[in-house]
């Protein structure tokens, strides 16, 4: 990959005026340089580079720079007409109710999104709104109201790789139907709702890429011993802090010592859910570097 280095540059216009541009930031200095205007010399520079770049190397830091930071192209796009064009798939990328708004077209839009966060609708515009995203690998579904049978039917295989909700309300049967094909590329899965009855949780062990999972909402003992045995290719299993735990002093069986087993307090989890959803560092990452193990009331 091309690297460009510098300390400043110093620019001259067209009547003289100078200003100096320092940056750490490749972006940030491009952006410079396209705004200042009517440039016409470069007098100084530790590494010397031409006013104007080829516009495939325009693409290139533009588009790296909103993939390392996507709340960035809110600004991009006000550089120039072409950054606009090569910012736009990023515009709909991450969906959140509130970007619903009555100008959305979604149906334009929604083979665009990867990532879905409903807090608020109702059953059946959730519904609508991923029916309308067919290759969305991201759902978090934080509804109100328990949405049963979300899930089920969906005309298209989605491409689900992350899921977050009450994984039982989801799906029209009494237990999740871990077998159907939505959830078998999933990875990452969050479990907001109840985790207590293990004849529900059983099959989970279908799932043949999940790798991580997290236990957000009421849980027991006996579960979570039962996730670590059924389990053996999971590498982490992460209780948050928030979460219920259904203890019973006199049946709960001692939760045996594994690496994989980790808890977490995590207070913000829009914030998590965010940055997963941009390709940033959330807790799913954090507990691969640093897993503790600590167990108690």
């Amino acid at each position: 990959m091309m690297r460009l280095c510098y300390k400043e540059v110093v620019l001259k216009d067209g009547e003289g005026t100078l200003r100096t541009v320092k940056s750490r930031s490749l972006a940030a200095f491009f952006l410079e340089l396209e705004t200042f205007g009517n440039m016409v010399a470069l007098q100084h520079t530790t590494y010397g580079i031409a006013p104007r770049l080829p516009v495939e190397i325009e693409e290139i830091i533009f588009v790296l720079t909103v993939k390392s930071c996507p709340s960035s192209w809110v600004t991009l796009v006000r550089v120039a007409k072409r950054v606009q064009t090569w910012m736009e798939p990023y515009q709909y990328q991450v969906l959140t109710d509130s970007n619903l708004s009555p100008g959305y077209d979604l149906k334009k839009h929604g083979g665009r999104v990867r990532s879905v966060l409903l807090r608020s609708l109702i059953t059946a515009e959730a519904r609508q709104t991923i029916e309308c995203c067919p290759n969305v690998t991201n759902i978090a579904l934080w509804l109100p109201c328990s949405p049963k049978g979300l899930l089920s039917n969906l005309p298209h295989r989605l491409p689900l790789t992350h899921l977050s909700g009450d994984i039982e309300a989801l799906f029209e049967s009494d237990w999740p139907p871990f077998e159907l094909p939505i959830l078998q590329d999933v990875t990452h899965l969050e479990v907001t709702g109840p985790l207590c009855d293990w004849q529900k949780w059983e099959g989970i062990d279908q799932l043949p890429e999940l790798s991580h999972l997290s236990v957000a909402g009421e849980y027991s003992d006996h579960i979570i011993l039962h996730l670590l045995e059924s389990l053996p290719n999971l590498k982490a299993l992460i209780v948050q802090s928030g979460a219920v735990r259904d203890f019973d002093p006199l049946n709960s069986p001692d939760i045996p010592s594994d690496a994989r087993l980790t808890f977490r307090v995590i207070t913000d989890s829009y914030n998590e859910w965010f940055a997963s959803a941009n390709g940033r560092e959330s807790f799913w990452d954090r507990v691969e570097t640093d897993r503790l193990v600590d167990f108690s009331d």
